[in-house]
């Protein structure tokens, strides 16, 4: 009924029973959240404003693959979807999302690093650069709303990281994966682009979840009492 683990030292993903825990066993990157049941009913623009301020920027200056990607992301963010799971009468339990926290954009490539910002940006998360980031070398500025969100980061400061996306060779990447596990407060994914889409899946940068309602005791179930005899 109430879908267990995923977040913090629970582990770095979907939750056990929850709608994308197959399809991350399975390795699946783009997923619209209605191919696992999921409805659109929330109004995420609250905490996307960075992102859509992404969105027009990258249209103004005519960067192609970005304008893709953030068209792409809009579509699939799971922050604007809930789901209510099945369960017995007289309880509801309703699956919803909320970003994960800090997370760390690591690339030396300028387009892939726009790619990752993008996708932490469309989930509500913030975004973590490392000084060599490309981020600080663009040829345009990024626009204010996003420039304000990003934080800096230093080698030895993994602490506190709620996930990383990672661009690069396996052999900084097998050594960035043993950086985030000695950190020791929780365990942080170390996540690649899909090969095939050079998207992130954002179902990973997103915590699940879900509210348990007793309807007997908020005035009994609506549904059991509309029963016929």
């Amino acid at each position: 009924v109430q879908p267990f683990g995923g977040e913090g030292k629970s582990g770095t993903g979907p939750k056990a029973g929850g709608p994308f825990y197959v399809p991350r066993l399975a390795g699946w990157a783009d997923l619209p959240p209605t191919a696992v049941g999921l409805r659109r009913e929330v109004d995420a623009a609250d905490c996307l404003g960075p992102f859509h301020a992404l969105a027009a920027w990258a249209q103004r200056l005519g960067l192609r693959r970005l304008v893709h990607a953030c068209a792409e992301y809009a579509a699939v963010t799971p922050l604007a979807y809930r789901a209510e799971l099945p369960g017995p009468t007289g309880e509801r339990n309703t699956l919803g999302f909320a970003p994960r926290g800090r997370v760390l954009c690591r690339t030396a490539d300028e387009g892939e690093f726009l790619e990752q910002l993008a996708a932490v940006l469309a989930t509500g998360n913030t975004p973590v650069l490392p000084s060599d980031s490309p981020g600080h070398a663009l040829a345009a500025p990024l626009p204010a709303p996003v420039a304000s969100t990003c934080q800096g980061f230093a080698p030895g400061q993994e602490a506190g990281l709620a996930a990383v996306l990672y661009g690069g060779d396996r052999e900084s990447l097998a050594a960035l994966r043993q950086r985030v596990a000695d950190c020791g407060e929780r365990i942080v994914p170390v996540i690649e682009a899909d090969p095939e889409t050079g998207h992130y899946p954002l179902y990973r940068l997103v915590c699940e979840r879900v509210l348990s309602v007793n309807t007997t005791a908020a005035g009994g179930n609506t549904r059991l009492m509309t029963l016929a005899g």
